[in-house]
């Protein structure tokens, strides 16, 4: 009955959303995603309760932190990792792709370029295709298995690279081809975002810098009204 009332209390795009984010991160599936919302929603009202109560102006400190608080929850929880998730793939996708194509090109079938591979790489990306290996071996058509595992990556390079070697098994093409020109993609991308990321950086540090100064005119205007109000 409260869960009934709970979805009717959050946007069903809301409760997609965190759901997708949730097998992207390969969250257990008996994790409940209301639970994050409800216990995101208390603190958010407890906190503006008490900013609104304790802080002189506190009705704009009150709201501004219970926004930020609300989103930035989620995105500590859900996006930042994975965003890292992503980086982290991408930057295993090269070495083990790499190593795919090679495989392929002393033909081997893709189940066998795809197990030789893991047997000579690791990490996260290999870990998955393990999985995909298992599964296969317990009688899973491979393009299933890859369009399933394609659901759970978060790296949109990747999953373009499991589509087309999806397409390539499915439809008899020349995977190897296909490999070899996914490759270059993937090689192409990953410079162009570690060009852009070097861009960045000194955005980043103006960024930061300005987060400190107001951090500590924040305090500098903050602590001597706590102070009188101890007193």
């Amino acid at each position: 009955m409260k869960k009934e009332i709970f979805k009717k209390l959050y946007l069903p795009s809301t409760i997609k959303r965190l759901e997708k984010k949730q097998q992207l991160l390969e969250i257990e599936e008996s994790y409940d995603v209301y639970k994050f919302l409800n216990h995101r929603l208390l603190a958010a009202i407890i906190i503006f309760l008490v900013l609104l109560f304790v802080l002189p102006f506190g009705y704009i400190f009150a709201i501004c932190f219970s926004i930020i608080y609300y989103f930035g929850l989620e995105y500590l929880c859900f996006d930042w990792p994975i965003k890292q998730k992503v980086e982290l793939l991408n930057k295993e996708a090269l070495y083990f792709f790499e190593i795919l194509y090679l495989s392929l090109e002393s033909n081997l079938t893709m189940y066998q370029a795809i197990k030789k591979t893991c047997e000579n790489t690791h990490g996260y990306l290999t870990n998955e295709f393990k999985k995909l290996i298992k599964e296969v071996d317990m009688g899973k058509d491979i393009t299933l298995a890859l369009k399933e595992m394609k659901e759970k990556i978060p790296s949109p390079m990747i999953r373009k690279m499991l589509l087309n070697l999806e397409n390539a098994s499915s439809l008899g093409n020349n995977i190897s081809d296909t490999v070899s020109d996914e490759l270059e993609y993937l090689k192409e991308n990953y410079w162009t975002h570690q060009e852009e990321h070097l861009n960045k950086l000194p955005f980043y540090v103006n960024m930061m810098s300005v987060m400190f100064l107001i951090i500590t005119l924040s305090l500098i205007i903050i602590c001597p009204i706590l102070i009188n109000m101890i007193k």
